[in-house]
C-alpha cells in the first residue's frame, strides 16, 4: 500500500472514531433515553456541475438513492435544546456520476448531522452536512480510461451539503423533499484529482421504528463570553502536480478565540506550513528555489460552532511575507473538524484548499487549549 493511501485510511478512520465519539458523548453516555430512531430512503436526480473539461464528457443524468438511519435527539442536554433538537445518522448512499463508460458509479458511506432551521407545526426546514468516504468502481487509467480526467483512485472522500423540508404525513411517518451538492475526491493523495461536483433534486419517506418519545425543555444556564488560546501540530500529505512523488506536510498554528455563545465562536490566529513539494516542484519548472520556498506563512480569521465536545470550524487565510509560490496562490481557506477528548487536548481534521475549491492537502494533528 502506498504512503498517500496508509494516510488517506488513517485520515477517514480517524474522522469515522470522532464522530462516533461525539455521538457517544452526547447521547448513550446520558441515563436517560437515547431518543427517537427512525429509518429513511431517499431517490435523487440530477446533474453534474463542474467545469471543463468533466463536463463534456458527462453525458447521462445522474441517478442516486439513499437509505439509512437518523436519531431524533429530544433535550437530554443543553446541547441539543440549544440547537432545535437536531438530528444525526448515516447513510449508504448509491450514485451514477454521469457517464457510467467514463466515471462509472460510487458507493459511499456518509455520517451526518441535520438541523431544523424554522419549523411550524408538522412543517419544518433543515439543513444538513456530512463527511464520509467512497468506492468508485471506475478510475482514470493511461490504456483502459484515459478520457477521465476527474478521479484517479478508487477510495475517495465525499462531502454532502444538502437543504429541504420535512413534512409530518403522521405521528410516524414523514415526507422529506431538497436540493443536495455532492462533492468526491481523493483528499490530493494522487493524481489527477479535479473531483466530481453533483448537484441532484431528492425526495423520500422517513419511518420512526416507535412511537416518539416527547422532548424536553428546561432552562439552560447563561453563558459567559470568555477567550481561548488555541496551539495545534498538525501533519498531512499531497502528491505533487509534476511528479508521482507524495510529500508529508507539516503545520503548527495559533488562534485566539472569543467564545460570543455556547454554539458559536470568532477567532483570529497564525499559520507556519513546511511544504517539500515546493522547491522540486519549482526546479520542474525551471524557476529558482531554495529550503526556504517550502515554508509558508499566514493569518487567518475563523468562525467555529460548537456541539458540547465537537467544533466545526471554518478559516480565511491570506499568506503573509512566505506564498504558494508554485501556483501563485495568496489566499487559503481550511475548513476543521475537532473533538476534545481529555480536559484541555483536542483532535482535529483540516483540509486546506486554495480558491475555497481546489484542495491543497489534509491533515491529521493535536491541539491544547490554554
Amino acid at each position: 500500500m502506498s504512503k498517500s493511501s496508509v494516510f488517506l485510511h488513517y485520515f477517514l478512520c480517524t474522522f469515522g472514531f470522532i464522530i462516533y465519539l461525539s455521538c457517544i458523548s452526547t447521547s448513550f453516555g446520558q441515563k436517560t433515553s437515547i431518543g427517537n430512531i427512525k429509518v429513511f430512503f431517499n431517490a435523487q436526480v440530477g446533474s453534474n456541475m463542474d467545469e471543463e473539461p468533466v463536463r463534456s464528457i458527462t453525458n447521462q443524468t445522474i441517478q442516486a438513492f439513499e437509505i439509512g438511519l437518523i436519531k431524533e435527539t429530544i433535550g437530554n442536554n443543553e446541547w441539543e435544546q440549544l440547537y432545535n433538537y437536531p438530528e444525526y445518522g448515516i447513510s449508504l448512499f448509491y450514485s451514477s456520476l454521469g457517464n457510467n463508460q467514463v466515471f462509472g458509479h460510487e458507493i459511499a458511506v456518509v455520517p451526518f448531522i441535520k438541523i431544523k432551521l424554522f419549523s411550524k407545526n408538522n412543517f419544518s426546514v433543515f439543513g444538513r452536512i456530512g463527511m464520509g468516504f467512497s468506492y468508485l468502481n471506475t478510475i482514470t487509467d493511461p490504456v483502459l480510461n484515459p478520457e477521465n480526467p476527474a478521479t484517479s483512485n478508487h477510495y475517495n472522500f465525499h462531502t454532502n451539503l444538502r437543504t429541504g423540508i420535512t413534512y409530518l404525513i403522521s405521528k410516524r411517518m414523514e415526507l422529506n423533499s431538497g436540493i443536495s451538492f455532492d462533492h468526491i475526491s481523493n483528499g490530493n493523495t494522487k493524481k489527477p484529482n479535479l473531483g466530481l461536483n453533483n448537484i441532484t433534486a431528492y425526495a423520500g419517506l422517513s419511518y420512526v421504528l416507535q412511537p416518539r418519545i416527547a422532548k424536553k425543555q428546561t432552562p439552560t444556564p447563561p453563558h459567559s463570553k470568555h477567550n481561548d488560546l488555541l496551539v495545534y501540530l498538525g501533519i498531512g500529505g499531497k502528491r505533487s502536480n509534476f511528479n508521482s512523488s507524495y510529500y508529508i506536510v507539516h503545520s503548527l498554528s495559533t488562534e485566539l478565540r472569543r467564545s460570543l455563545t455556547k454554539m458559536f465562536s470568532l477567532g483570529i490566529g497564525t499559520n507556519i506550513y513546511w511544504d517539500p513539494s515546493v522547491k522540486p516542484s519549482l526546479l520542474y519548472l525551471n524557476k529558482e528555489s531554495s529550503l526556504l520556498d517550502n515554508l509558508q506563512t499566514g493569518v487567518y480569521i475563523s468562525q467555529s460552532f460548537n456541539y458540547n465536545k465537537l467544533s466545526i470550524s471554518l478559516q480565511e487565510g491570506a499568506y503573509v511575507f512566505l506564498y504558494d509560490k508554485v501556483d501563485k496562490n495568496y489566499f487559503y481557506t481550511s475548513a476543521n473538524l475537532a473533538y476534545n477528548f481529555y480536559k484541555k487536548l483536542f483532535i482535529r481534521l483540516s483540509l486546506k484548499s486554495h480558491k475555497f475549491h481546489i484542495l491543497d492537502h489534509p491533515e491529521i494533528g493535536l491541539g491544547y487549549k490554554f
